[in-house]
């Protein structure tokens, strides 16, 4: 009896050694720096291992960092360590989302058989983008079945960093949801405005639209407004260049021609622009608050355009808006540039031939000045028959205009 009960003892001694020596080896730190992590910038993440046993361990440290519960990096150690030993590992992360994460370590032995400990450890990332607004604007409240939406959006980042950031816009219809995404890049203390059209809803009846700025996979602001979808009767006539030719650096003005080609006043009439900056332009009047049945209104157009802008042709769209109907032309934009020759090369090439000309023929002081005027003279008549052309062309235009509209 006595000697079975010393095996006993023996025999949980021996179970109870494994045990105690794996709760000496344990996770003796976690952390991370800097303590308020930014989005989209480095972090260090460090783990500390002690071995308080009395063996050397084959060990393996695995340490996943979560959101929401998405593994969104992991990685791990594996290493030799002596009894009575600490060591440290530490990496890099940079996070790409804001708010709460976890910080996972596991420590196993080489195997992944046994776990010896594990700790969890939460930080919070933060931003340093923004704070920004969003505005959402329709230029008109009714829209009929199947007609695109135009919608306005002004966009402002009122922080000192510039980013790229999503804008999502949807119409909730009866069946489905309609969107429009795009991305676009907001410069540090900026003001941006766009001008979309999507599809509208084909069910009459009263409607949402929404926009929403998306960053790091979440909303930070959004805005809404509302819209009819109705057969309505009334009808805009919008006149409006097929081509619109403007060289780089330059500027043209020209008239859009509207008419309210319905039996009832329309309210609140606007002429925007689609497609090309809104820096490029800029249309007087900006509103023109009541037009009476069958009445023209003219808007003055005057397009600006940089002289880092690219040669190339540009499609436009002119859109009429008023609270009762809505109405829209495409139009093309051509931006040319033409080669530049130095005034001052000019002067001295036309001063070389002269001079040459005057010693090889001798001819008199008075005679060269009389040729001199005499091209000039040619050159100002040239120019007065051009634009008594562009007037006449402009005028022929007008009067077909006006024959098309009766």
């Amino acid at each position: 009896m006595k000697y079975c009960f010393l095996l006993i003892l023996i025999f949980s001694f021996l179970l109870f050694i494994p045990f105690a020596l794996s709760e000496k080896i344990e996770i003796h730190s976690l952390d991370y720096s800097p303590s308020e992590p930014v989005v989209l910038e480095n972090m260090s993440i460090s783990v500390g291992i002690q071995n308080n046993g009395i063996t050397t361990e084959n060990l393996k440290l695995k340490i996943f960092i979560t959101k929401d519960g998405i593994i969104k990096h992991q990685t791990f150690f594996e290493f030799d360590l002596q009894p009575g030993k600490t060591v440290s590992f530490s990496f890099p992360y940079v996070p790409d989302d804001i708010a709460e994460h976890e910080i996972l370590a596991k420590l196993y032995d080489k195997y992944e058989t046994e776990l010896y400990d594990s700790e969890i450890l939460r930080f919070n990332v933060i931003s340093l983008l923004g704070p920004f607004d969003l505005f959402l604007d329709i230029p008109t409240r009714t829209i009929k079945p199947g007609d695109e939406l135009p919608v306005i959006l002004r966009m402002v980042n009122n922080g000192n960093k510039g980013t790229d950031v999503k804008i999502r816009v949807e119409v909730l219809c009866v069946n489905q949801t309609l969107f429009y995404d795009f991305v676009i890049f907001l410069e540090p203390k900026s003001r941006l405005e766009k001008i979309i059209s999507m599809p509208a809803c084909k069910e009459d009846g009263l409607y949402t639209v929404s926009s929403n700025l998306i960053l790091f996979n979440r909303s930070w602001i959004s805005s809404m407004n509302q819209f009819f979808v109705n057969k309505t009767f009334f009808e805009l006539t919008l006149i409006s260049p097929e081509t619109i030719e403007v060289e780089r650096g330059e500027s043209k003005t020209f008239d859009i021609l509207v008419k309210n080609s319905a039996d009832s006043n329309i309210t609140n009439l606007i002429l925007i622009i689609e497609k090309i900056p809104s820096e490029w332009y800029e249309i007087k009047p900006s509103l023109i608050k009541d037009v009476e049945p069958n009445e023209m209104v003219v808007f003055i157009v005057t397009l600006s355009i940089p002289e880092d802008a690219s040669a190339k042709e540009y499609p436009v769209t002119f859109d009429a808006a008023s609270n009762e109907v809505y109405k829209k032309e495409n139009s093309v934009l051509k931006i040319f540039s033409l080669p530049i020759v130095p005034i001052a090369e000019v002067e001295i090439a036309l001063f070389q031939r002269i001079s040459q000309f005057v010693v090889s023929k001798k001819i008199e002081t008075s005679l060269i000045i009389f040729s001199f005027i005499a091209i000039v003279s040619i050159i100002k008549v040239k120019k007065k028959v051009e634009a008594r052309k562009f007037k006449k062309e402009r005028k022929e235009r007008f009067k077909k205009i006006l024959k098309t509209i009766e």
